[in-house]
């Protein structure tokens, strides 16, 4: 069903990236295939029993889409308390608010719209890193 799972299967590479540099015990993500649609959902890799933890990403939508819509995707699950611990992630170490995947041009963004302005944290994927 999948055209391409190389677009789905490097957004959740790039997304696993950011969680291990940023949070001390960051959740395992895997993805499922909806049976009757042309979407993939976020889930849980380390539980018996995966369960469905996003509204789905369309995998016809351009690859920088998908990692944009997997990372707003992941922010609602993880603030929902679908992983775990309700949190906040990211959150700009300037502001202390929350932060948001935004595509810019030809790349996905965490962007901070704290002091009534955007500014840029990381590509996405390189969340943390130094």
């Amino acid at each position: 069903m999948f055209s391409d799972i190389d677009t789905v299967t490097e957004a959740l590479d790039r997304l696993t990236a950011d969680l291990r540099r940023t949070l001390e015990h960051p959740p395992s993500l895997s993805f499922v295939e909806a049976a009757a649609s042309d979407h993939v959902y976020l889930t849980r890799r380390d539980v018996a029993r995966p369960y469905v933890a996003s509204g789905g990403v369309s995998i016809h939508a351009a690859p920088l889409d998908v990692q944009e819509r997997m990372a707003r995707e992941l922010c609602d699950a993880l603030a929902s308390g679908y992983f775990g611990d309700r949190v906040s992630w990211p959150t700009c170490p300037e502001h202390g608010t929350a932060v948001q995947a935004r595509r810019q041009d030809d790349a996905v963004l965490w962007m901070c719209r704290g002091g009534g302005r955007f500014h840029c944290l990381a590509l996405l994927g390189s969340l943390g890193a130094t």
